[in-house]
């Protein structure tokens, strides 16, 4: 009998870095006089749809580390709790889906006996945003907006505005603020940074051997890339 042979992939950093080619993509159009819109803006939006999938994707991957009983990270936490975390991976099924992404995060802290994240200031408030916009934009509902003057600007602008410089080539008076003005090239490198910091304290916070520096040093470094 031919014995199966199995193999995982890991994408999560696949995903972080299409979005860091969305953003240079982004940018390069902003440096145009004349560009097709249409394109930046797919361009964009595509980008918003990575780093969200990457915060996904990586904390997924966390679970199916430990559940599997990988080299790392199981053998480098508290794994006091490793048949909790295991179930919500039962026989390779992902039990973590009826949960958003930060709950995630969240529940992993808990059962590491991790340091809960600060939800009262940077990075999380900002990637609560980040998802937000992306579940805005991925559950889109045309609604009618006022423009200028905007006297009542809905929640998710609220949450938004003054974080990135929008979109250079759509005026506000004309333009409301989503879907696309708030989308641009400094939007998408404000969804990487925000997003690899996050991800890098909630290392830090179960204090894991393996942690998140090296990749958050590299895509800082890359990020000015970006914008050479």
């Amino acid at each position: 009998m031919n014995s199966s042979i199995k193999k995982k992939s890991i994408l999560s950093y696949r995903f972080l870095d299409s979005t860091f080619d969305f953003a240079r993509t982004a940018y390069e159009y902003e440096k145009k006089q004349k560009i097709d819109i249409e394109q930046y803006h797919n361009n964009s939006i595509a980008g918003i749809f990575m780093i969200v999938t990457f915060l996904e994707a990586h904390i997924n991957e966390f679970f199916f580390e430990i559940a599997e009983n990988e080299t790392y990270p199981h053998k480098t936490i508290n794994v006091d709790n490793h048949d909790v975390i295991a179930k919500l991976w039962d026989k390779g099924i992902p039990r973590t889906a009826r949960y958003s992404i930060l709950d995630k995060y969240d529940i992993a802290l808990y059962l590491t006996k991790g340091k809960e994240f600060d939800k009262s200031c940077y990075p999380y408030q900002d990637v609560d945003a980040l998802i937000k916009l992306r579940n805005s934009l991925i559950h889109y509902e045309p609604i009618w907006q006022e423009v200028s003057p905007c006297k009542n600007p809905n929640r998710l602008e609220q949450l938004l505005k003054g974080k990135y410089k929008p979109n250079p080539f759509l005026n506000e008076k004309t333009e409301p603020f989503f879907p696309f003005r708030c989308l641009s090239s400094d939007c998408l490198i404000w969804s990487i940074k925000c997003s690899i910091t996050f991800v890098r304290n909630f290392y830090d916070n179960i204090k894991i051997d393996r942690t998140f520096k090296n990749v958050y040093q590299h895509s800082m470094k890359k990020i000015k890339t970006v914008t050479a």
